[in-house]
């Protein structure tokens, strides 16, 4: 299978064996996340947003912009698509902003469903190379949100001292 041309026999099998699997994967897995700052969300942002710059007031204003029209449905598509956006910062922020389940569940389906199809024929394509690849991906995905966890704890923490001034 390594480096072999696609054909509609081995499209299939990697859609019925890897891009399916991983699809519904994600989308069942990340429902964790996105239930724990839908739920969690107002209430930290109330309590804490002062220290992070942003108020459940903003979070509801941005909300009530997406909620008008699909530019929600279409961006949370965009990001699941494509595979260097870490998924736990896309089902935060979708929790947070509480789009409908229904909606996250589809958006997160299709787009990972791109996704995954995308990693998948790189993955038949390159063969033993995909190994190498897919752990870049990840330590990329990693390292973005080590960093955004660093710089958001920094900010919160300069936003305590200087409010402490």
């Amino acid at each position: 299978m390594d480096g072999l041309p696609i054909n509609v026999s081995s499209l299939g099998y990697l859609m019925m064996f890897v891009v399916l699997p991983a699809t519904i994967g994600v989308t069942i897995g990340s429902l964790f996340i996105y239930t724990l700052a839908y739920f969690a969300g107002k209430p930290f942002l109330k309590k804490y947003g002062k220290y992070v710059g942003v108020s459940w007031q903003s979070v509801e204003e941005t909300e009530a912009k997406f909620a008008s029209k699909q530019a929600d449905s279409l961006t949370l598509f965009a990001l699941r698509a494509v595979p260097i956006v870490p998924s736990v910062v896309i089902s935060a922020l979708s929790g947070i902003m509480r789009i409908s389940i229904l909606k996250y569940i589809i958006c997160t389906f299709l787009g990972t469903f791109i996704r995954a199809t995308i990693l998948g024929i790189v993955g038949w394509q390159a063969g033993s190379l995909y190994k190498i690849y897919a752990e870049q991906i990840d330590l990329a995905e990693n390292a973005i949100i080590i960093g955004l966890i660093v710089i958001f704890l920094a900010y919160i923490g300069y936003r305590i001292f200087k409010k402490k001034i």
